[in-house]
């Protein structure tokens, strides 16, 4: 899997030897017939016909078989907190963006789903369709046509027809897939620093900032940066902006660079973040080291420049 550490588990047995060997024997083709059927029941292959195979329902493995599904399509997923959170981005750029997110939820140790979410109110009702049939083959064992159909006419599901302990709903902007055994699951992740440090690394950094710190700029060889903090606590809010000075003619890329450079300073980003900045397309979103990053181009000024806005990922 790309760039996580999200990568199938496999158990091992083992089987401790204290018999004849005639009895070694018999019991060793017992178990490997048993390995065997397991095998087959836990990889099934879509009825369809399409070639989709998936693991055992609502397990880690299947969450992988939904990441691969999904990068198929314009879905940036990412692992914010390891084993724990997944949340993937669909994205089409334009004047008015479209955008829809999926989370998954894990517990167990990772071993288990325990809620899937999908918020898809800026993107078009098919991909809110195609989300639910992906979540349906890849989390429930091929079962999307059915996911995909209830979600489509609003209406919920749940063992009974699933045939699986989890409850389906569907929500204004997407749908919401639970597990009633993990009710009320909190996860711990990174935080982004406090909107108070951020400031203080700013005037050390020999920043102009207003008494509140909240807007804070600096020239700074051929780059004028502008960084303004809205918030405080989880709810802080950062907006980058990297420009050119007047009388400079450098290449646009290297002013993402500079922005890159500056998240980094501030400890807004971490190293996969300041590469995440450097190479991200007009509007996309990305979930890294805790924070909620946002990279694109800001229309409302003269020049197109460069944007990113930090904001920590909300754990519930």
């Amino acid at each position: 899997m790309p760039d996580t550490d999200l990568t199938p588990r496999r158990s091992r047995l083992v089987i401790t030897l204290a018999v004849a060997v005639a009895t070694v024997v018999a019991l060793t083709a017992a178990v490997v017939g048993s390995v065997l059927v397991g095998a087959a029941a836990s990889w099934v292959r879509d009825p369809a016909g399409d070639g989709v195979n998936v693991d055992a329902p609502m397990s880690y493995d299947s969450v992988t078989t939904l990441w691969n599904s999904l990068q198929e399509d314009p879905w940036w997923c990412y692992e914010p907190v390891a084993t724990e959170v997944v949340r993937c981005h669909w994205l089409v750029p334009g004047d008015v963006p479209e955008r829809a997110t999926l989370r998954i939820d894990m517990a167990d140790g990772g071993e288990r789903v325990a809620r899937v979410t999908l918020d898809a109110g800026e993107a078009p009702a098919d991909v809110r369709e195609a989300a639910a049939r992906q979540v349906g083959n890849a989390l429930l064992d091929n079962q999307g046509d059915t996911v995909a159909a209830a979600v489509v006419a609003g209406r919920s599901l749940g063992v009974a027809e699933l045939g699986v302990p989890v409850h389906i709903e569907p929500t204004e902007d997407g749908f919401e897939l639970r597990d009633p055994a993990y009710e009320g699951l909190h996860h711990d992740a990174p935080a982004p620093p406090s909107a108070a440090k951020v400031t203080e690394t700013l005037r050390e950094r020999e920043f102009a900032c207003d008494p509140d710190g909240a807007d804070c700029r600096k020239s700074d060889g051929y780059v004028e940066f502008r960084v303004v903090t809205d918030g405080e606590g989880a709810s802080a809010r950062w907006t980058v902006q990297a420009r050119e000075r007047d009388g400079f003619g450098n290449d646009p890329s290297e002013l993402t660079t500079e922005l890159s450079g500056i998240l980094l300073v501030l400890g807004l980003v971490d190293d996969e973040g300041f590469s995440f900045v450097e190479s991200a397309e007009d509007g996309e979103v990305g979930d890294l080291a805790g924070v909620r990053l946002e990279v694109g181009l800001d229309p409302g000024t003269a020049e197109v420049l460069p944007v990113a806005s930090v904001t920590a990922i909300p754990l519930r």
